[in-house]
């Protein structure tokens, strides 16, 4: 289940988001974003009040939005706030999901895809690379 928090939302910010996992609890969060930001992206990842350690990657598309993408772990049980900030037009975006809810496994061509070679190259650089 992955369910946008009530926040307030600028014109034109509609962000795309995608939860899958890359192994067991380990898990990726793909949050594209329509709306320029004014500072690079980040999401922090919370659980039962308590900060997550992640790694994340901003990634550019074709089009001029960017793809922020989150690896994680999760190993314990419960609701995930992921809260999106870049001082974006619509300030800080918070987004809740369970991830015991989530079965899919992450597909690169989707993670890929609309990514400026330059992005796709640092993609795959953090997937082989920096996060295992």
């Amino acid at each position: 289940m992955l369910s946008l928090a009530p926040a307030p939302v600028a014109d034109g910010l509609s962000p795309q988001l995608h939860l899958s996992r890359l192994s067991g609890s380990v898990f990726l969060l793909s949050w594209t974003i329509d709306a320029p930001m004014l500072a690079r992206p980040a999401i922090a990842l919370a659980a039962r009040g308590k900060r997550l350690a992640s790694a994340s990657l901003a990634l550019g598309l074709d089009d001029g939005r960017t793809r922020v993408i989150v690896a994680f772990r999760h190993a314990s049980q419960g609701e995930l706030v992921a809260t999106l900030s870049g001082d974006g037009p619509g300030g800080d975006i918070t987004a809740r999901f369970d991830p015991d809810l989530v079965h899919g496994m992450a597909d690169a061509e989707d993670l890929a895809r609309d990514a400026t070679p330059e992005a796709r190259r640092m993609l795959a650089n953090a997937l082989v690379g920096h996060w295992p």
